[in-house]
């Protein structure tokens, strides 16, 4: 009989079927939750480098010889979306073709008919670009990727958060010994 460590998911909010009726109790094995979380490398597997152990395990200077990083990463990083609504089809189509004339130009450096097609696509771009329009920009929305891997757009986590939590109880029971 396969001896099953698991959990029960109940307090996550699967509760009854109906009301009134006994409680949805899951249990969910150490394989089910290999399969729900990002893979952890064990502290006691020998990884291809560690900090200050040479490859046979013998202490070695640390790399960093000054001391310690004295960056500080934010808890969460934040980035906002967005897109240039007035931005023509002219301007997409000169830069495609923009593109293909600069991969044909670094085959054949040489081509002068190449190399003033090319600085000809370049006055036509920055006239476009010059042009107010050019620069009108519509944020769309902010997205935050905190340190605990969640993330979400405007505040609204784009994960199922009690798919997040079942994952983090997985990792919990994962760091656990077997018996």
């Amino acid at each position: 009989m396969r001896k099953g460590y698991g959990f029960i998911a109940a307090c996550l909010g699967l509760g009854a079927a109906a009301a009134g009726a006994e409680p949805l109790t899951v249990t969910i094995t150490r394989l089910d939750c290999s399969r729900l979380v990002r893979y952890m490398p064990d502290a006691e597997v020998p990884a291809e480098y560690q900090p200050g152990v040479d490859a046979r395990g013998e202490p070695v200077a640390p790399a960093d010889l000054y001391g310690a990083n004295p960056i500080q990463l934010p808890d969460a990083f934040t980035f906002t979306i967005e897109v240039k609504p007035l931005d023509t089809l002219d301007q997409r189509r000169l830069e495609s073709r923009r593109r293909v004339v600069a991969a044909r130009l670094a085959a054949d450096p040489g081509n002068t008919a190449l190399q003033e097609e090319l600085a000809a696509l370049d006055r036509e771009a920055a006239r476009l670009d010059g042009r107010p329009e050019a620069a009108t920009t519509l944020g769309v929305g902010q997205v935050t990727v905190r340190r605990d891997g969640r993330v979400y757009f405007d505040g609204q986590p784009l994960q199922d958060e009690t798919a997040w939590e079942l994952a983090a109880l997985c990792r919990a029971v994962l760091a656990e010994r077997p018996r």
